[in-house]
């Protein structure tokens, strides 16, 4: 059985805590309160099947695991935001292909000024 895919949400809360080093900044940083921010942490380690953080006596600090994972992450939520202002640029601009069939003649008088426009 294979690993459900994971969710932007506890990539996002993962990648915050990694550059901040603190789950307490990541939360002020993500807008939402430092027990979501945990809790988005444990959910991720359950997922994946391995800690992430040590944590021990108030401070979490990153697993070897989670510096090798960091990467990787960063570079899928790269790719989710660019595919996303893609998609977002496609409708705002209908962009598409449009193709035309016509005679030379049509096209260096009418076609090529109505493309223009």
């Amino acid at each position: 059985m294979g690993m459900a895919s994971l969710r932007r949400r506890h990539m996002l809360v993962f990648q915050t805590v990694m550059r901040s080093r603190s789950v307490t900044e990541a939360a002020q940083q993500l807008g939402i309160s430092q027990p979501a921010t945990s809790r988005a942490l444990f959910e991720l380690e359950e997922q994946v099947g391995f800690p992430l953080f040590n944590r021990s006596s108030g401070r979490t600090t990153p697993t070897v695991e989670a510096q090798n994972l960091l990467p990787e992450i960063d570079e899928l939520l790269l790719h989710q935001d660019l595919v996303e202002g893609r998609i977002k640029a496609v409708r705002a601009r209908n962009e598409g292909t449009l193709t035309i069939a016509a005679p030379p003649g049509l096209v260096t008088s009418f076609l090529s000024r109505a493309v223009a426009r």
